[in-house]
């Protein structure tokens, strides 16, 4: 099969509440050239009008085609083509010229498109009778004929009855156009047309042009592939590596399209895309990341992804600071007053208390933690004065997953005498205060998430 291993992971298997994870899909696919050879003539048009920036940026494509094809025959280094595949060149502009006949040699082909020069008029004809010429002798089981030009015909006639002639002994005709008027190449391609013709614009597209034929040629694993990714609406995408073939849009939040024009041409290849996804749901558990994955290409090939699963972990553990036991006493039905001792209360500081919850993120499993809270308070230029420090250890949890720790009621008593700081001694002014949280793991020998801290 010319596409397979089709493969999507997570690159955490657990992720907290609000987390974000990464997705890679990827598959294998490789061209069927190794065991469907063919003998391939490249014909180039090297008229007057190809002088100078467009010759040489369609023999740079050529070349890239005939290393295409190279390795696509089962050639690692592209230094040759194996298994029965061949390619020749011809050359034209007022008459053609067989400039190289069929052959696995890479580098005499290097030469033979290296040395074409432009100049004369544009004879279709002329070119497509010699390649038909080339190739009339050949037993492959696949011949073919690529045609690139940059304009309609000036001298030799009309080819069409030669392209009629190529086609009906069993020759496919792929055209490259430079060029945005594609009625002649329609004419004598063969079809459809969105397969054996490809047009560039200006010499910036030929690259691309010529790509495009050379997979079809080489039978690439995949043409034209397309992968629709649906999250499961509890994620939305939130950003997207370049793939390694082609492109990938975000459609909406949940939704990405994964497109390219051929998988598996130079070789065999693997496609991959990354993703980031982010927790958007309000509750935990394990979650299937996608909630549909579909692959088509023009082959009709079908893929079978993976569905993978997140233990996702919203809920949180908490441990309170001591405050002191309350005194509980009852008032009597028709009883309209009571009288009773409360404990008593130990004066632990003068003023007013502030207490400050935190949360301690992605705590791990067996490992304690220590945290520090420090309390500042700001004057009026915004100069700090300490105003106290509280450490609490958090015990090793026992939990199979990283989880958050919330500690509440934090607290610390201030003191009023603010003259210190240039303010009257008066509970009604308004104070300002910044809180710092620390935290550590105390044991150091383990590999894990890394702890992160939220202050409410």
């Amino acid at each position: 099969m010319s596409i397979s291993n089709p493969n999507k992971t997570v690159r955490s298997p657990i992720m907290s509440c609000t987390g974000t994870n990464t997705v890679t899909l990827s598959f294998d696919a490789a061209p069927e050239l190794s065991t469907n050879p063919a003998d391939i003539v490249l014909i180039m048009d090297r008229s007057g009008s190809m002088g100078g920036a467009p010759l040489a940026a369609a023999k740079s494509a050529a070349k890239q085609l005939v290393d295409t094809v190279a390795k696509a025959s089962g050639s690692a280094d592209g230094s040759a083509m194996l298994n029965g595949s061949r390619l020749g060149i011809v050359s034209f502009a007022d008459t053609a010229t067989a400039d190289l006949g069929l052959t696995g040699d890479v580098a005499a082909l290097g030469t033979a498109i290296d040395a074409l020069t432009a100049g004369g008029s544009t004879n279709h004809k002329a070119a497509f009778e010699s390649g038909e010429a080339m190739l009339l002798p050949s037993a492959s089981p696949r011949r073919i004929v690529i045609m690139f030009t940059d304009g309609v015909t000036t001298t030799g006639g009309d080819p069409v009855p030669v392209t009629q002639s190529i086609k009906a002994s069993g020759m496919e005709i792929y055209c490259i156009g430079l060029t945005t008027t594609p009625a002649p190449l329609i004419l004598w391609a063969s079809a459809p047309a969105s397969t054996y013709v490809a047009l560039a614009a200006d010499t910036t597209q030929l690259d691309e042009a010529f790509s495009k034929v050379a997979g079809e040629v080489v039978l690439a694993g995949a043409l034209d592939m397309k992968i629709e990714e649906v999250l499961n609406p509890d994620f939305k995408i939130v950003g997207i590596d370049p793939p390694s073939h082609g492109t990938a849009v975000l459609i909406d939040p949940q939704k990405l399209e994964w497109t390219a024009p051929a998988v598996g041409a130079a070789g065999a290849e693997t496609a991959t895309l990354s993703f980031e996804i982010l927790h958007i749901g309000t509750d935990g558990g394990v979650k299937a990341v996608n909630d549909s994955i579909t692959y088509s290409d023009r082959q009709g090939n079908s893929l079978t992804f993976p569905d993978p699963q997140v233990e996702v972990i919203c809920t949180s553990i908490e441990i309170i600071e001591p405050c002191p036991e309350p005194e509980n006493f009852t008032i009597l039905g028709c009883q309209d007053t009571v009288i009773t001792a409360s404990q008593d209360a130990l004066l632990s500081g003068l003023g007013r208390i502030v207490q400050i919850d935190t949360l301690v993120k992605n705590v791990c499993p067996n490992k304690r933690v220590a945290v520090a809270v420090v309390l500042s308070e700001l004057d009026a230029q915004s100069v700090e004065h300490p105003r106290g420090l509280k450490t609490v250890l958090i015990p090793a949890q026992g939990g199979t997953s990283c989880q958050d720790i919330q500690l509440k009621c934090i607290t610390f008593v201030l003191p009023e005498a603010l003259d210190e700081i240039g303010r009257p001694d008066s509970i009604c002014n308004p104070r300002r205060f910044s809180v710092r949280v620390f935290a550590n793991y105390i044991d150091t020998d383990f590999v894990c998430c890394d702890a992160q801290t939220t202050v409410f």
